[in-house]
């Protein structure tokens, strides 16, 4: 009898756009056949650090997006604020891409991500870490689809009148609205992401969930116990309901300092232990470009992102002034063929590492978007 599972396995290996031979596997991964690879990141921003503001893609931007091979990133436009600030961050990145037509392409549906690679061009889809823009109403998902949002996160981190974020140190489970907003993200066919979401709130909205679910980026908490990780129990469950788990480059898969292609490479390979080969992918929460560490990134970090998270009360442990969101190793825009390389060097077949690099996340959108 037939698996879910194996029924899955089958999907992934039929898709549209083929997979290389497993015969043709090689402990090496070369520029040409990774350019013809369905490459996704499911946490990704296409941006430079600190960005002037107002600021479009410039020429630096599109020659990152070009070198990192990159079919499609999903990036985020809201989640904790106003559905009028949500509505102007979405205009600009439109009008960005716009600007770029030959280059860019906003990813609506899998017929668009297909285009994306036919056409060569760099895709974004976009998402809410958060529900705070619906305002208690989960009527209102409708005009996150209207506005071309595709992937619908529960909560970032705190509680939510959806749930209860990984930084809430008794978590309560999902909320009525919560159940309320899975079932309308289910019913529009958009992605349901249960990223930063406090381990009782994903299980039961993982429970729920009429469609595979997505943790888009996120680690292993079994491998080190951060609230931000996620524990197999939980990993099995959004697998055994179909869903793709995206593993992050960032500080939480390690218990204090920076994190390294080492840990990156641990955690993708626990995570695939747990739950199958079918069901990970990467979700960096990183930028595109390359990160360059000077002072005045230094600066900009402690100043802008580090002490404003502190303020907030959003900030997670093994986060700091010098703790930087990316794997050295891993810094150059094509990191994810590096990644790729690596993990052949490590045995794991050819068909495996284009399933981690974006076929899985390819097949889960093509059930949830359509």
């Amino acid at each position: 009898m037939t698996t879910r599972r194996q029924a899955l396995g089958m999907l992934s290996a039929a898709s549209t756009l083929p997979l290389l031979s497993r015969a043709d596997a090689a402990p090496r991964l070369s520029r040409k056949r990774y350019d013809g690879l369905l490459v996704i990141d499911a946490k990704c921003s296409l941006k430079s650090d600190p960005s002037p503001p107002g600021a479009g893609f410039t020429p630096d931007l599109l020659a990152a997006a070009r070198e990192s091979g990159l079919t499609l990133i999903s990036q985020t436009h809201g989640g904790s604020g106003t559905m009028q600030e949500l509505e102007a961050s979405v205009a600009r990145t439109d009008a960005n891409i716009s600007e770029h037509p030959d280059e860019l392409i906003h990813i609506l549906s899998t017929a668009d991500l297909q285009q994306a690679k036919r056409s060569g061009r760099f895709g974004i889809a976009y998402d809410v870490q958060g529900t705070n823009e619906l305002a208690g109403d989960a009527s209102r998902v409708a005009r996150l689809k209207e506005l071309g949002i595709r992937t619908v996160q529960l909560t970032y981190n705190l509680h939510t009148a959806a749930g209860d974020g990984c930084m809430v140190s008794n978590d309560g489970g999902i909320t009525p609205f919560g159940r309320d907003v899975i079932a309308e993200v289910n019913r529009l066919r958009l992605q349901i992401d249960f990223s930063h979401v406090g381990h009782r709130t994903a299980a039961d909205g993982v429970a729920v969930s009429t469609r595979p679910p997505a943790i888009t980026h996120t680690g292993c908490y079994d491998l080190t116990r951060h609230p931000r990780n996620i524990p197999d129990t939980l990993l099995r469950a959004v697998a055994d309901k179909g869903g793709v788990v995206g593993i992050y480059f960032m500080c939480y898969l390690v218990e204090k300092g920076q994190e390294h292609k080492e840990d990156v490479l641990r955690h993708l390979e626990h995570a695939i232990q747990v739950c199958g080969e079918d069901h990970v992918g990467i979700g960096t929460d990183g930028i595109v470009p390359a990160l360059v560490l000077d002072e005045a990134y230094r600066h900009y970090w402690r100043v802008e992102v580090y002490e404003p998270r502190v303020k907030r009360g959003v900030v997670a442990p093994n986060e700091g002034a010098d703790i930087f969101n990316y794997a050295p190793e891993y810094n150059p825009p094509d990191r994810y063929r590096l990644l790729g390389e690596d993990l052949l060097q490590r045995g794991h077949s050819r068909a495996r590492v284009e399933k981690i690099l974006g076929g899985n996340f390819a097949r889960l959108f093509s059930e949830t978007w359509g």
